[in-house]
C-alpha cells in the first residue's frame, strides 16, 4: 500500500493528513494512527524557532481499510511500517484581556473572568492552560498586570508549542 503524507509542513495540534494513492475498487483506509519521533516531547523542540523538525511513525497495526460495503479488506494489502519527516508549526494562541477596572474601595481588584482564550484560536485537542496573575492591588491608580501562562497535555509542557498573543 503506497501511503504519501499530504501535510509536510503541520501547525501543532493539527491533525496529519495523509493519501493512498493506490487504494482499488472504492476501498478507503477508515482508521490511522501515528506516533511522533522523540524529539516531539519535549518541553522546547522549537528552541528560538517558530517551527521544528520531527518524524512521524505510522502504527501499520491500527490500519483498517474498508471496501464500499464496509467490509474490512486489510488482509488484501501489504502494509510497509512508514515513518515521514514533517516540519512543526506553532499554533497561535489569542487570549483576550478584558480591562478590569472599579472605584476604590479598599478591597483589592480582581482579575477572575476577565482573561480567557479566544474561539477563533483554540488549545490543541488535550492541552490545558493556566493563567496566573501578579495581581494584589489596593492603591488609587492604573497598575499593569504581569501573567503567567502555561499549557500542559498530560506530563508535557506545551507552552512553547504556542504563538501567544494578547487581545485587549
Amino acid at each position: 500500500l503506497e501511503i504519501e503524507l499530504v501535510t509536510k509542513i503541520n501547525t501543532y495540534g493539527n491533525d496529519l493528513v495523509f493519501d493512498f494513492p493506490n487504494l482499488v475498487n472504492g476501498d478507503r483506509v477508515d482508521e490511522v494512527s501515528y506516533d511522533y519521533a522523540q524529539n516531539y516531547y519535549t518541553d522546547n523542540p522549537f528552541g528560538e524557532s517558530d517551527t521544528f523538525k520531527t518524524s512521524a511513525i505510522l502504527d501499520t497495526s491500527t490500519f483498517k481499510i474498508i471496501d464500499s460495503e464496509n467490509v474490512d479488506v486489510t488482509y488484501c494489502y501489504v502494509i510497509q511500517e512508514n515513518t515521514f519527516d514533517i516540519e512543526i508549526k506553532k499554533r497561535r494562541l489569542d487570549i483576550v484581556v478584558e480591562n478590569s477596572h472599579k472605584d476604590y474601595d479598599g478591597h483589592e481588584l480582581s482579575t477572575e473572568g476577565n482573561t480567557f482564550v479566544s474561539d477563533s484560536t483554540p488549545l490543541a485537542t488535550g492541552d490545558n492552560i493556566s493563567i496566573n496573575y501578579n495581581t494584589s492591588f489596593s492603591e488609587v491608580g492604573t497598575h499593569s498586570i504581569t501573567d503567567t501562562v502555561k499549557i500542559t497535555n498530560g506530563e508535557y509542557d506545551r507552552t512553547n508549542f504556542y504563538d501567544i498573543n494578547y487581545i485587549v
